[in-house]
């Protein structure tokens, strides 16, 4: 007869590790600070940052900028920021509204760069916009002409009052509450704040036996960086300024699908010096230059831009882009200072005017 053998089931042993060990009460103080910090910069963000749209709003093309917005003030309500690049579109769309031409000044040796020359026009600037002014006031500085090269170091300051003024204009019109550099400008501060002192936090926590003020410490780091990053999306349009971004969303359309709008650029004159400002905030001069001439639209020649090329719209858009980026790096150019002496700034800016023409003067034919 086999012999059966029984089995005590074995003793239930219990652990004395206890939850503490098991999740470190700086780990609880990290997560419990983290969700608490991020869930409050969100919903900071979601209530003043967040610009909420409408799901039935529908984009409709708009075959010229809306409210006869001037290209700065598209490019500023486009992306909320008044980019250098704006800056630049506005020379440009002064030049083409008759205030200043561009003379283009081939190089002088085999790797120099070519140079140009804003020459200004007499003309009343009555109805031009506080930032279109000042802009022209500083590039030329009682002159009546300068190279582009002569600005570089000596428009950084005046760069910034020209930018000040195109956010003052946008504020003044309701498309903004308030100034977006300055609402950017504040939250990344704060962030940085909080996050410096979340830093301390965690040192001092390094110290301490149970570790909770290391833990709170991170997370508030964390807190701080969240808010660091989203501190560029804080600015807000007004409803009238995001009725008026869908509107330039539209005119963004119109100007990226020129083979979908023939009709509509035949029907217009001057349709490409019009239309080139706009193009340049957008960042599609080229395509735009391009697509015209795949449909075989002949743009007349520009009156404020000289050179010794023969004209072609291509070719031209280019150049305009050559010179928005030599524009574009001089006015931007920092002048080295240091705590005993700071340099000049100036400001740096090229537009183009009536009163030159391609077929002949100084700056030669395009």
């Amino acid at each position: 007869m086999p012999i059966i053998q029984v089995t005590k089931p074995a003793a239930t042993t219990y652990s004395n590790t206890s939850n503490a060990d098991v999740y470190p009460p700086n780990l609880f103080a990290f997560l419990i600070t983290t969700i608490i910090g991020v869930g409050l910069v969100l919903w900071l963000w979601f209530r003043k940052g967040k610009e909420q749209a409408k799901s039935y709003e529908a984009l409709v093309v708009e075959y010229s900028s809306p409210n006869n917005l001037r290209p700065a003030e598209v490019g500023t309500l486009f992306d909320e920021r008044a980019d250098t690049l704006d800056v630049s579109a506005t020379i440009i769309d002064l030049a083409a509204r008759g205030f200043l031409t561009i003379t283009e000044e081939e190089k002088k040796w085999l790797f120099g760069s070519t140079d140009y020359v804003l020459k200004k026009i007499k003309k009343d600037t009555a109805n031009l916009l506080p930032y279109e002014k000042k802009l022209l006031e500083r590039i030329f500085d009682g002159e009546d002409s300068v190279k582009v090269s002569e600005l570089k170091t000596e428009f950084y300051d005046d760069l910034a009052k020209v930018k000040e003024s195109l956010y003052q204009d946008m504020v003044d019109k309701k498309f903004f509450s308030v100034n977006p550099e300055k609402v950017r400008q504040r939250h990344a501060i704060f962030g940085i704040s909080i996050l410096l002192i979340g830093i301390a936090i965690f040192i001092v926590g390094l110290f301490e036996p149970l570790g909770i003020l290391s833990g709170s410490g991170f997370g508030i780091t964390i807190t701080g960086a969240v808010l660091l990053i989203f501190s560029r999306s804080f600015p807000r349009r007004t409803a009238l300024g995001h009725e008026l971004f869908r509107k330039i969303l539209g005119f963004r359309l119109f100007i990226e699908k020129v083979e979908t709008y023939k009709q509509q650029y035949l029907e217009k004159e001057n349709i490409f010096s019009e239309v080139l400002p706009y193009a340049m905030v957008f960042g599609v001069t080229e395509k735009f230059a391009k697509a015209l001439a795949d449909l075989g639209i002949k743009p007349t020649q520009p009156t404020w831009y000289y050179s010794n090329r023969p004209f072609n719209p291509i070719l031209f858009s280019s150049n305009i882009n050559n010179f928005s980026d030599s524009l574009t790096s001089a006015i931007s150019s920092q002048p080295t200072r240091n705590s005993f002496v700071s340099s000049s700034s100036g400001f740096s800016s090229s537009g183009g005017s009536s009163g030159g023409g391609f077929g002949g003067g100084g700056g030669g034919s395009w």
